[in-house]
C-alpha cells in the first residue's frame, strides 16, 4: 500500500509538474504579447504626437487662410467703392458730355 500511495504522489508531482512547465509557457507567451502590445501602444503614442502635430500645422495655415481671406474681402470692398465712384465719375461725364451736345446744338 505504501508503494502505491508514492506512485500516486509521483503521479500527482508529475502532473503538477506538467502544469507547472504549462503556465510557465503560457506566461512567456502573454508575457511576448504584453511586449508586442507595448510596442504597438508605443507606436500609436507616436502617430497620435504626429497627428497632433500636422493638426496644429493646418490650423496655422487654416487661420492664415482665414486672414487672407479677411485682407481679400477688404480689398474687394474697396474696389467695389472703386467701381461705384467710376461709375459715378462716368455718370456726371455723360451728363457734361449731353450737356455739352445740347450747348452746341443751340450755337
Amino acid at each position: 500500500m505504501h508503494e502505491s500511495i508514492t506512485a500516486y504522489l509521483r503521479h500527482k508531482l508529475a502532473d503538477l509538474r506538467h502544469k507547472l512547465a504549462d503556465l510557465r509557457h503560457k506566461l512567456a507567451h502573454l508575457r511576448h504579447k504584453l511586449a508586442d502590445l507595448r510596442h504597438k501602444l508605443a507606436d500609436l503614442r507616436h502617430e497620435l504626437a504626429d497627428l497632433r502635430h500636422k493638426l496644429a500645422d493646418l490650423r496655422h495655415k487654416l487661420a492664415d487662410l482665414r486672414h487672407k481671406l479677411a485682407d481679400l474681402q477688404h480689398k474687394l470692398a474697396d474696389l467695389r467703392h472703386e467701381l461705384a465712384d467710376l461709375r459715378h465719375k462716368l455718370a456726371d461725364l455723360r451728363h457734361k458730355l449731353a450737356d455739352l451736345r445740347h450747348t452746341l446744338e443751340l450755337i
